[in-house]
């Protein structure tokens, strides 16, 4: 009886600590942040000037007396950078010796919130975190506008984004705010190996650039004539696919330099919803797959690949492994939520695999099942962590782990 009188005892303190430590944790919260930006592309200098607006809400149950901004493209700026030292610890040594023209930063910055022009500090160890001093806190539930200019000199393609040549592989493009949770401010730098961690929102992006690059983003393209140019790309692309003996063949120009830029400009829009971040990717030379999927729900997926003619043998059937990975991961774990779903060649070191929402960055140079197993791998980070949105510096079991066995489960 005396034992069982201690083991009860031991359960009531037990459940009172817990009760007590559930009742003072924080609600959950989630922050918002809503980006429209307007940007024009300058492919001979590799320059992109651009204007943001971002819509940002304070969820939280308490004030922010400070704001941390993220400048991602500073991280090319200096050879002292997390990403820079970094990739000096994994032996890679390319952009330790970078010439100054390849490298990238911000410049023009202006930040304003609700047009008040707001003191910064760029970290001393950290050129892309930034704190901003508030002339005020902003209260819980408030909404603030924060808009700047900014020109971004893009780097060479050294990690997940910039140029080779005039293939622009357009990923941490934007200022962008950090995440702030139940456990403070996530000022995190850029990063090669170690992913992001970001808040939903809503993207508004236009971009200008020379008529014939071929561009493909995350969202929804609102543009009439460019959703018709890129039918006609795709009309072109299945036509000068040839399949003889189980092989494809280029029927035409086989070559893999960039043809002039148009002297005429085009303006094309995207819109998204709920999602962390957007990314685009704009060629030339891009070859375009066009195609659709079937949800059970019976809502339709549009499916879009992007790639070169040196990469079509591997890439010809691209469009049918993204639309294969849409249904089986709606499947296997819930419905696809995104109107489309596209996949993109890129030159340069993209990591074998890069996901972005509703669009992923892929090499060129990999074989068809290869290529295959990571468009599924890339596409299910739709789901982990593309709708989950869990830290993966912290826990990238959550994100890789799980979607690691999703990927085996369709291979």
């Amino acid at each position: 009886n005396q034992l069982m009188t201690m083991k009860n005892t031991v359960l009531l303190i037990a459940a009172f600590f817990f009760i007590q430590n559930a009742m003072a944790q924080k609600a959950y919260f989630q922050q918002e942040a809503n980006y429209k930006i307007t940007a024009s592309l300058d492919d001979k200098k590799h320059i992109l000037t651009a204007d943001l607006e971002l819509s940002y809400k304070n969820n939280s149950d308490g004030p922010l007396s400070i704001l941390y901004l993220l400048l991602p493209a500073n991280a090319y700026s200096s050879q002292r950078s997390a990403f820079a030292k970094q990739e000096l610890e994994k032996g890679n040594t390319r952009f330790y010796f970078a010439e100054p023209r390849e490298m990238g930063n911000f410049s023009n910055l202006n930040i304003q919130i609700d047009g008040k022009r707001v003191e910064v500090d760029i970290d001393r160890n950290n050129p892309d975190v930034a704190k901003v001093k508030l002339s005020r806190p902003i209260s819980a539930g408030e909404l603030v506008k924060i808009t700047t200019p900014f020109q971004y000199k893009i780097p060479s393609a050294f990690s997940r984004g910039g140029h080779t040549g005039q293939q622009y592989l357009m990923t941490q493009w934007y200022p962008r705010v950090a995440v702030y949770d139940k456990d403070g401010w996530h000022p995190q730098p850029y990063l090669n190996q170690g992913e992001f961690y970001a808040e939903f929102g809503q993207f508004d992006v236009t971009l200008t650039l020379p008529e014939n690059y071929v561009v493909g983003a995350t969202g929804v393209l609102e543009t009439a004539s460019e959703r018709d140019f890129l039918t006609k790309k795709a009309a072109d692309t299945e036509g000068s696919l040839l399949i003889q003996n189980s092989k494809l063949k280029i029927n035409g120009n086989d070559s893999d330099s960039f043809p002039k830029s148009s002297e005429r400009l085009k303006t094309i829009r995207y819109t998204a919803e709920k999602v962390l971040d957007f990314a685009w990717f704009a060629d030339k030379r891009f070859m375009v797959q066009k195609g659709d999927t079937t949800l059970k729900s019976g809502r339709k997926v549009e499916t879009y690949t992007y790639f070169t003619s040196k990469y079509a043998q591997t890439w010809g059937k691209s469009n049918f492994y993204v639309r294969r990975a849409v249904a089986f991961y709606s499947e296997q774990v819930g419905e696809y939520p995104h109107p489309q779903a596209s996949a993109v060649m890129g030159e340069g070191n993209s990591n074998g695999g890069m996901e972005y929402p509703m669009i992923t960055l892929l090499s060129g140079d990999l074989d068809a099942k290869t290529l295959d197993n990571i468009i599924a791998h890339e596409v299910g980070h739709n789901w982990f962590q593309g709708i989950l949105a869990t830290n993966e510096r912290d826990h990238p079991w959550m994100d890789e782990g799980l979607n690691s066995y999703y990927d085996h489960a369709y291979s």
